[in-house]
């Protein structure tokens, strides 16, 4: 039995419908094929780029990290340091306090192998600016030639009687802000419990925590 020609003319018409429909669904899905492929990429170069941002940020933050514990490094070496003065921070020192030489100076230490080491340091210094060494002012216990105590830092002391506008009172201010120039805080001080009254003590005290 054979198509008739009405009936070819239909399945070709429709044949044609599904071969365009094919097309279209084919561009379609192409298009669409190729607009996800687009957005694909851009949200993985977003990706990329706030993957590498964030690598950036790391290294910094490990940079900053870094730096810290090389501040902290330095700080700790510092402060287990010895205080001392070089030769050059001895004579600069020297030549601030010369001009007050014949004054009566007696010396303190705190009994710590670096603070009595920087005592004898700075009794050299003053006596050799011509400072004339004095007995203990501050007890009986002596260690190294000089009164034991238990301080923190470096006091220049002189009696209350002295504290103002005596050549005393202005030594003591000179030394103390010499050794505080050079690195070595200082501060002039009042001790009342001094027993001569025209002598001053340089109390050298344990390093400052």
């Amino acid at each position: 039995m054979g198509i008739s020609i009405e009936r070819a003319d239909w399945m070709f018409n429709w044949a044609n419908l599904f071969l365009i429909a094919s097309l279209v669904v084919g561009v379609v899905s192409t298009v669409a094929i190729v607009v996800a492929a687009n957005v694909k990429e851009a949200a993985l170069k977003r990706e990329l780029a706030a993957a590498s941002e964030r690598t950036e940020e790391a290294k910094a933050d490990a940079a900053k990290a870094n730096a810290r514990a090389a501040e902290a490094q330095l700080e700790l070496a510092k402060f287990k340091a010895p205080r001392k003065l070089t030769s050059e921070q001895q004579m600069t020192i020297l030549s601030k306090i010369t001009h007050w030489a014949g004054l009566k100076v007696s010396f303190s230490t705190s009994p710590e192998p670096e603070t009595i080491a920087l005592m004898r340091v700075i009794r050299t210094l003053v006596i050799s600016a011509g400072w004339v060494s004095s007995p203990n002012q501050t007890g009986d216990l002596m260690m190294d030639g000089a009164g034991v105590i238990a301080i923190d830092g470096i006091q220049i002391q002189v009696h209350g009687n002295e504290a103002k506008g005596t050549r005393i009172a202005g030594a003591a201010n000179v030394l103390a802000k010499a050794l505080s120039d050079e690195g070595i805080a200082s501060t002039a001080t009042i001790n009342n419990e001094l027993k001569d009254h025209d002598t001053i003590n340089i109390a050298v005290g344990s390093k400052p925590k």
